[in-house]
């Protein structure tokens, strides 16, 4: 039954973006298509330890996003040709019939006849990924949809998102799914600091999928260990954060950001982490948690300092009518309860990727 309803939810998303695609055709003689935005970078951020920090905005890469399992189609690597803010998805044909020559070489001319294909590209992929939904293979089509997510935005993105969460319920979150996963028994005197660092994760991360608390397991218990360099994707336009495991979507949270410009974009690297950390405001001094005034929630993710992201960093926060608005000082704010679950996940060394 749960697999039917993704299904129907799934053939409903495809014919809304098919709907819009043919909504949108323009007319014989209009090319119809819209200019060519910034591309969302995959999320298959640089995994080397040791490379110099940068404080540059990072280039997106060529390639598609890092896959544990399957790597997806080459049609993935397809930049985005949407601005930002605009739904990638419209118009999406199933057609392939070729577009038409543009009649001028200028620059809006060559980027709307490449922006077709494109579109082309995305809808076969997500033929694909339903196909592979309808035959079970959950890790395959969770691959190419996330390929999807990162090139999406507006209600292409979300209808994507919808379908991934279904997905990861089971694969990530449900204890009992170990596809995808490895199989971990405790021996004696095993900890899950130990066991985090024998596989390099979060040892948080390993109680949240178990769904089992710190101090309380025993030898011979049985262990589901996803392992994967975790790293985000904020898109500031949106209010969104992407939780990924080697450039494959977790989970999505709805985050505040910096009023005035004051978040940065770019790439960043996570340093250090703390629990009701003390929080220094702007201004001077220092509040500690449950304090008048206290604004950094139940959970800090601090940014390396770098010029411009000094002192900055991911929170909580007790006012969640603040989140999906420009409301902090550079930071980005998540509610508790996903400031929470995105910690267990994060690790010093972690890289977010700030999107405008």
């Amino acid at each position: 039954m749960r697999k039917l309803l993704i299904l129907l939810l799934v053939a409903a998303a495809i014919g809304i973006v098919i709907s819009r695609g043919r909504a949108a055709d323009p007319p014989p003689g209009e090319s119809g298509v819209a200019p060519p935005g910034q591309g969302i970078v995959s999320g298959a951020l640089p995994e080397a330890a040791a490379e110099p920090r940068q404080t540059q905005r990072a280039p997106a890469p060529a390639g598609p996003p890092e896959v544990a399992a399957s790597r997806p189609p080459s049609s993935i690597q397809a930049k985005q040709t949407s601005p930002p803010g605009r739904e990638t998805a419209g118009p999406i044909v199933l057609s392939a019939e070729a577009p038409a020559r543009p009649s001028s070489a200028g620059p809006e001319a060559l980027n709307a006849a490449r922006s077709v294909p494109h579109r082309q590209a995305m809808a076969g992929d997500l033929k694909r990924a339903l196909a592979l939904v309808d035959a079970g293979r959950w890790i395959e089509a969770r691959a190419i949809l996330s390929g999807l997510y990162l090139q999406s935005t507006g209600q292409l993105a979300r209808e994507v998102r919808d379908v991934l969460d279904r997905i990861n319920q089971k694969l990530v979150f449900d204890p009992r799914c170990i596809d995808g996963a490895q199989v971990y028994v405790v021996g004696r005197g095993d900890n899950l600091i130990k066991i985090g660092k024998k596989y390099g994760v979060n040892w948080r991360m390993i109680a949240r999928i178990n769904r089992i608390q710190p101090n309380r397991i025993r030898a011979e218990q049985q262990l589901k260990i996803i392992t994967g360099r975790t790293s985000a994707v904020i898109w500031k336009g949106e209010f969104r954060l992407a939780l990924l495991l080697d450039g494959v979507y977790v989970k999505e949270y709805p985050v505040g950001i910096g009023k005035d410009g004051l978040t940065p974009s770019g790439e960043l690297t996570v340093d250090e982490m703390m629990v009701r950390a003390p929080w220094n405001p702007p201004e001077g001094g220092l509040i500690k948690y449950g304090e008048e005034g206290y604004q950094l929630g139940e959970r800090w993710i601090a940014f390396v300092n770098e010029p411009g992201a000094s002192g900055l960093g991911i929170h909580g926060t007790n006012d969640e009518a603040s989140i999906g608005t420009k409301c902090s000082n550079g930071c980005v704010r998540l509610k508790n309860d996903d400031v929470i679950e995105l910690y267990d996940f994060m690790q010093p060394g972690s890289r977010v990727l700030i999107k405008d």
